[in-house]
């Protein structure tokens, strides 16, 4: 690559957080991911992306997310996880992964450690596991969940503030 070359490719981004509304104004109508959606590959163009993200930052903001505090995300590796990722950062809170692997003990361990007050859960299994550990999790105000499914439904157990 020729120097001065990357430049020429930079959205101008500052930060994480603006680099998702950038690259929707610079390549709008470019394809920025492409994943399965019922069997069939489906592309998302950047603008796409960028009103997706942008959707979820407002309704983080909404449920009362505020800058600085910290979210997990417990997901496999999927298109949403990295909405989420955005769409965090662009709220100014922070991004805090958990393996989606890891045992509910574990899960309780980040989140936790991390005073996270949020947690987006990929489904339903991953959601049992920070049900199994909300009484240990006293910051934790939401659990956000990507793929609903059947959710075993307590309303004492995790409440907005």
């Amino acid at each position: 690559m020729e120097a001065g070359t990357a430049a020429s490719h930079s959205t101008g981004s500052k930060t994480i957080a603006d680099m998702i509304g950038r690259a929707a104004d610079r390549y709008g109508d470019r394809v920025a991911a492409i994943h399965k959606v019922d069997g069939s590959w489906r592309e998302v163009t950047f603008a796409e992306v960028g009103e997706i993200v942008t959707e979820i930052g407002l309704g983080l903001i909404d449920l009362g997310i505020e800058p600085g505090e910290r979210v997990c995300i417990l997901s496999t590796t999927r298109v949403e996880w990295t909405y989420c990722d955005f769409a965090i950062s662009s709220a100014g809170a922070v991004v805090v992964p958990i393996y989606p692997t890891n045992s509910p003990e574990e899960c309780e361990w980040v989140a936790g450690n991390s005073e996270s007050v949020a947690v987006v859960c990929e489904d339903a299994s991953q959601v049992a596991k920070i049900l199994a550990v909300r009484e240990r999790l006293p910051a934790l105000r939401m659990i956000l969940v990507i793929d609903p499914g059947i959710i075993p439904y307590r309303p004492s157990r995790c409440r907005p503030r």
